[in-house]
């Protein structure tokens, strides 16, 4: 992903990005709980605590923002 960043600003794109953090990859754990008897390999990324608001204020995203609650 952060080469991708770096390429929007870059190039200045107009374009919004929203990003879910679900901690793992979804599909390939998917993959390897119903073919792969639920052994999960490179998918955890629980122990990773990447703070993707900053990484994206780095590569020029003035407007990173964290969502966490549900607008009342």
């Amino acid at each position: 992903m952060p080469g991708e960043l770096e390429t929007v600003t870059t190039y200045d794109l107009p374009v919004k990005i929203l990003l879910l953090n679900n901690l793992g990859d979804g599909m390939v754990r998917q993959w390897q709980k119903m073919y792969f008897g639920h052994r999960f390999s490179g998918t955890d990324k629980s122990l990773h605590s990447k703070d993707f608001v900053r990484a994206a204020e780095a590569d020029g995203f003035r407007f990173a923002a964290r969502l966490s609650e549900k607008a009342k």
